[in-house]
C-alpha cells in the first residue's frame, strides 16, 4: 500500500505588523519618566514664583527708602501674594504705619511677629517698638454675624462672614451693619470688643400637653394714660397776688395824695386852730381819711404777695409742668382754696 503523505509545516509569512506586546518593565519607565517631567515643571514653577516674590521684594524695599510709600506697598502686597516671607510682612507694616494705615500696618506686624523665618531678636524688638505704638491707636473687635452675610464699617465693605478671628480697626466709635442689622461698637486702644449682629430668635412656645387644653395666655394691663396737672389752682392764686399788689399800690398812692393835701393845709392854716379843735374838723377828716388808705394798702400788699407765694408753693407741690400716669384709684384731686380770715392774710386749705 502506498504510504499516506506527510503534512507540510507552513512558516508565519514576516512582514509588517503589530509588534510584540509591552512588558511591565516597559510601562514602569513610562510611568516614572511622566512623574519627572511634572515633578521638575513644579520646581520650575515654585523657583519661579520664589524669583517674582524677591523681587517684588527688592523693588518695594527700594521705593520705601524713596519715600513712594504707596507705590512700595503696591509691590510689597504683591511680593507677600507670591510667598509671605518675613521681612517683607515686616516692611509692609512699616510703609503702612507710615501712610496712617495703622488698621493694615497691625494686622502685617502680627503676621510678622508668628512667621516662622522671622528673626527672634528683630522679632523681640519690633513686639516692644512699632507693634506697642500701633496698639495704642487701634482695637480689635470680634464679627458675629451669620454665614455669608455681607459686613460693612462705616459703610465700606470689610469682608464676608465668618472671620478667621478679631479684626484689627483705628479706634473710635465704629458702625458694624449687616443687611438690616446694625450696631455701634466703642474701639478701644489694645482692647477686643464684640460686634454682634445676629438677631436673636425668639424661643418657641412649648407645645400643648395632649388632652389638656392649651391655657390661654395672660393679657398685659393696659398702660396708664398719660396726663399733667392742672395750672387752675396756681393760676388763680398768681391772678389774686397780682390783684392784690396792684390794690395795695393804688391804696399807697391815695394816702400818699391825702397826706400831701393835709400838709399844705396845715401849712395854709397855722396857728388858726381853736383849743377845741373845731375850726380844722376837716383836717382831722383828712388825716384819718389817709390813714386808712395806708392801712388798707398795707393789707392788700400782705395778701397779694401771700397769694403769689401760694402760687409758687402750688406749682412746686403740683408740678403741672410734668407729664405723669394718670392715677387708676379714686384719689380724690389735690385742691386747694385761699380763704380770707378776720385777720390780713391768706390761708391755703387742700388735699395732698
Amino acid at each position: 500500500m502506498p504510504a499516506a503523505p506527510r503534512p507540510r509545516v507552513v512558516s508565519p509569512r514576516r512582514g509588517p505588523g503589530p509588534g510584540p506586546a509591552p512588558g511591565p518593565g516597559r510601562g514602569r519607565r513610562a510611568r516614572a519618566l511622566a512623574l519627572a517631567v511634572v515633578a521638575t515643571s513644579l520646581v520650575s514653577g515654585g523657583v519661579a514664583r520664589a524669583d517674582e516674590a524677591d523681587d517684588r521684594h527688592a523693588e518695594g524695599t527700594a521705593l520705601g527708602k524713596k519715600g513712594e510709600f504707596e507705590a512700595a506697598r503696591i509691590k510689597l502686597l504683591q511680593a507677600a501674594s507670591a510667598r509671605p516671607m518675613a521681612k517683607t510682612l515686616l516692611n509692609l507694616c512699616v510703609v503702612e504705619q507710615q501712610m496712617k494705615l495703622e488698621d493694615e500696618a497691625i494686622k502685617h506686624c502680627r503676621a510678622f511677629l508668628a512667621a516662622k523665618d522671622a528673626d527672634p531678636a528683630t522679632a523681640q524688638t519690633v513686639h516692644d517698638g512699632i507693634f506697642r505704638e500701633l496698639e495704642q491707636v487701634t482695637g480689635r473687635v470680634v464679627i458675629e454675624a451669620p454665614t455669608g452675610a455681607r459686613v460693612e464699617v462705616d459703610g465700606h465693605l470689610l469682608g464676608v462672614a465668618p472671620f478667621p478671628g478679631p479684626v484689627d480697626l483705628k479706634v473710635g466709635e465704629r458702625t458694624f451693619s449687616a443687611g438690616t442689622v446694625s450696631v455701634s461698637v466703642a474701639v478701644r486702644p489694645g482692647q477686643v470688643a464684640t460686634a454682634k449682629l445676629v438677631v436673636d430668635e425668639p424661643s418657641p412656645a412649648p407645645p400643648p400637653v395632649v388632652g389638656q387644653p392649651a391655657s390661654p395666655q395672660p393679657t398685659p394691663p393696659p398702660a396708664a394714660p398719660a396726663e399733667r396737672g392742672s395750672w387752675l389752682v396756681p393760676g388763680v392764686l398768681g391772678g389774686l397776688g397780682v390783684v392784690g399788689l396792684g390794690v395795695g399800690g393804688g391804696l399807697a398812692l391815695a394816702s400818699s395824695g391825702k397826706a400831701s393835701n393835709l400838709e399844705a393845709a396845715r401849712a395854709t392854716r397855722a396857728g388858726t386852730c381853736g383849743p377845741t379843735g373845731a375850726e380844722c374838723a376837716d383836717l382831722q377828716s383828712v388825716y384819718d381819711s389817709g390813714k386808712g388808705l395806708r392801712t388798707g394798702s398795707y393789707i392788700a400788699y400782705g395778701v397779694g404777695g401771700a397769694a403769689l407765694l401760694g402760687a409758687v408753693v402750688v406749682a412746686l407741690v403740683t408740678t403741672p409742668w410734668r407729664e405723669r400716669q394718670a392715677a387708676t384709684r379714686s384719689t380724690p384731686t389735690p385742691t386747694l382754696v385761699p380763704v380770707f380770715g378776720a385777720a390780713p392774710g391768706v390761708a391755703l386749705l387742700g388735699a395732698y
